[in-house]
């Protein structure tokens, strides 16, 4: 998958962070942050692939603020969002 379609696809889920209220402001910044990050790894690497292979051959997939990284924070922030939308639809 490019890099660049993701990021941009996962920008449009930042404002999603806005409705679940001000308890989740340090959870959207931090995800806008990656997201923002994720975008600008897309100028210089096309693929995650790439991006994941990049960082393993460098060892600095656990290292904070590495594309890897971010990627796995990125991810984390989705299935947050995802999980609470599936259980306020799920006790309405």
């Amino acid at each position: 998958m490019e890099v660049a379609p993701f990021s941009r696809a996962c920008s449009f889920v930042s404002p999603l962070f806005g409705c679940l209220g001000i308890a989740f402001k340090f959870a959207e910044m931090d995800y806008v942050a990656k997201v923002g990050d994720l975008a600008e790894a897309s100028k210089s690497i096309a693929t995650l692939k790439v991006m994941l292979d990049r960082d393993i051959e460098g060892n600095c997939v656990r290292k904070a603020g590495s594309h890897t990284r971010n990627l796995l924070r990125v991810k984390r922030g989705l299935d947050m969002v995802r999980v609470l939308f599936e259980q306020i639809l799920a006790t309405e």
